[in-house]
């Protein structure tokens, strides 16, 4: 294993910038991941330190732009690890920010979720189906409903018809009446002397 052997063994070897590289890869695939970023977050605070005190102070001292320090931070990143290091950081960057964006919309998609069911459960409970004008109008297949139209004017319409089929109903059968004649027989002996004494 590596770790058999000791810093001052590896310095005794006298080994080259390939070999050293090589040696700390190997180290680092062997390293706990807990471990490894705590030390990578201290070789990064002692680096942030040269930019704070350094760099950072210089750039403020002679008024450069802050978006041109950027732009050469990325620079020099891209020359040290190259375009797809780039490419693979815009992606983490796009996906962490879109992931609060997916789980809001999956929140959104569920709380509708539930209000329907609530909705259903509701509906099956009291027994009512639940309508409105605005699902019959955009139902495909179906025509829109008519807005224009009060209840009190579409009760006073129903009023009206039905009004109107009665009278004519009634004038039909006085129709039907006046066409016809009627044969009375009077058998009654009263009828018939009080008949005769009209006479």
């Amino acid at each position: 294993s590596i770790f058999d052997f000791t810093f001052e063994d590896y310095k005794a070897a006298g080994l080259n910038i390939a070999e050293q590289h090589s040696l700390i890869g190997k180290i680092r695939e062997e390293v706990p991941i807990i471990e490894r970023d705590e030390v990578d977050g201290l070789l990064l605070s002692q680096a942030a330190k040269q930019l704070e005190m350094c760099i950072f102070p210089m750039c403020n001292m002679m008024r450069i732009d802050p978006n041109a320090i950027k732009r050469m931070l990325d620079s020099e990143f891209k020359k040290a690890y190259g375009e797809d290091a780039e490419q693979e950081k815009e992606i983490e960057m796009s996906v962490e920010m879109d992931e609060p964006k997916q789980q809001e919309m999956q929140d959104m998609h569920v709380g509708d979720v539930g209000m329907e069911v609530k909705r259903e459960e509701s509906m099956a409970a009291t027994g009512v189906m639940e309508t409105s004008v605005f699902d019959d109008q955009f139902r495909v297949g179906s025509e829109p409903a008519l807005a224009d139209e009060t209840p009190s004017k579409k009760q006073k319409k129903g009023k009206a018809n039905a009004m109107q089929t009665a009278i004519k109903a009634y004038q039909t059968r006085r129709k039907k009446g006046r066409k016809g004649f009627r044969i009375l027989t009077l058998r009654s002996k009263a009828v018939v002397e009080k008949w005769a004494e009209l006479e």
